[in-house]
């Protein structure tokens, strides 16, 4: 966690072993996360229209 910032990064959240163990209790895996966040990203981009 960087000290400039209160709060850990999306990357160290999923790097935490507690985040592994809950993820693996409701079936999922880190990387599942990682790609639905991708994803959601690509999906919530502005669309740029061309000029």
């Amino acid at each position: 966690m960087d000290k400039r910032r209160p709060e850990p990064s999306l990357d160290d959240l999923l790097d935490d072993p507690i985040l592994h163990a809950v993820l693996a209790r409701d079936g999922l895996t880190v990387e599942e996360v990682r790609r639905f966040l991708n994803e959601m990203k690509q999906r919530l981009r502005p669309v740029r229209k061309a000029a």
